[in-house]
Formats: structure tokens, sequence, C-alpha cells
């Protein structure tokens, strides 16, 4: 039982089995709790073949703060009772150093005013990765990718662009071979310091810069 260091902050406990017998678990029933420092997570197992023993059963177990915690999975019957312990393990979660990102921002942007195009920005860590859905000057739709970027501050991102092609994905087997990334332009999202929900987005393509006001979509 481990927890790998992913996204800042987003821990995530892997419990590695072994053995002949293997044990598989209802997620739905899982249960994470929290006493000071020490974060029980109880799931209902099941002796049941689950793989092979290289099999993982992860549970992320949310954003926290600086420090060191302690992290207990136990096990839990279908009615509730206590059938044991899986395992314990303690990891730390660093704070967040001067250059790093103030926000974690994952989301799916946009500008209401101009609905039909958005960005979608997934962050692990410090690593941002973006896909920009627009249209181009023929009016048909296109997309940008933003594969990687250094933070030039903890609310500027600065990356290359690129313009993806690649076969119909409706031929059966997807041959990525047949897929091209062309460098295109820069890209610099800015994230506003007091409002983790708004964003500006800079990008020149082929000469040309567009600066959009943008925000996280509500659901």
């Amino acid at each position: 039982m481990q927890v790998p260091q992913g996204a800042i902050g987003w821990p995530t406990v892997e419990y590695r089995t072994s053995g002949a017998l293997l044990n598989t678990f209802n997620p739905r029933a899982t249960q994470v709790s929290m006493v000071d420092n020490k974060v029980t997570i109880a799931v209902e197992l099941f002796n049941n073949e689950f793989g092979s023993p290289s099999q993982a059963m992860d549970l992320p177990i949310g954003q926290l703060p600086a420090g060191t915690y302690n992290v207990e999975v136990v096990r839990r019957l279908p009615d509730g009772t206590f059938a044991g312990t899986v395992g314990m393990t303690q990891f730390s979660v660093a704070p967040r150093a001067a250059g790093d990102p103030l926000w974690n921002s994952t989301d799916l942007w946009w500008n209401a005013a101009e609905s039909g195009w958005g960005l979608s920005l997934i962050q692990h860590g410090s690593v941002l990765f973006g896909a920009w859905f627009v249209y181009g000057s023929d009016n048909k739709p296109i997309w940008y990718v933003l594969p990687g970027g250094n933070w030039t501050t903890p609310t500027e991102y600065r990356g290359s662009v690129y313009r993806t092609t690649g076969p119909y994905f409706g031929l059966g087997t997807f041959d990525p071979n047949a897929v091209n990334a062309t460098l295109v332009g820069q890209a610099v999202i800015t994230l506003d310091s007091y409002d983790s929900n708004a964003a500006n987005a800079s990008f020149t393509i082929d000469g040309t810069t567009v600066v959009k006001s943008i925000r996280r979509e509500p659901f």
C-alpha cells in the first residue's frame, strides 16, 4: 500500500494486492473520514478473483493542506461490520513553493458572451495541458493544444500551441502514426490573483493574436 504523489495536495491511496486469492471492492460504498491528521478509508471488500497481483485499487482522498498524514484502509462487510485493517501508510504534502500556481485551474473555461468555443485545462501539479476548440478562418471546427509550458509567475503560464490533425475516428482501428501536430504559436494563460474562477487567455496563432476573458463554465 502506498501513496503516489501526483497533483499538488491531491494524494491517491493505491492498494496493491498479492497472493492467489485477491479482493475487489464496492466503490459506491467507500467511506472517507478524517480526525486530526489521520485519514480512514472504509471499503466493502469481497473475496473474489480480482486479477493479477499487479492490479491496483486507487482511492482519491481529496485536496489537503501542507502536513504529514496517516492513512488507514479498513474493511467493512456489506452490513457495516468492521472486518479488519487492509493496510496503513503515511504521506506528506509539501507547502506551496513561492513560484507554484495559486489555484488548480482544471476545468472547462469559456466566455459566456461567446458560447460556441471553449478551452479545456487540465492541471497536474504544476503541469498544465490545454485543448482549445474553436473555428478556423473557413468557419470549420479546429483544435489547438497546449501540451506544456512554464509558470512565469504563480498566476501566469506560457507555452507553445500546436494544431493537430488526424485520421477519421470511425475507420475502425485508430492509427496514431497518422496524427500530425504543427507548432503554430504561443499561449499565455493569466489567472486572476483573487478569483479562482476568472482568467485571461492570449493566443498568438499563425501571426494573429487573440485575447479573451474566460471563466470556469458552471454546470
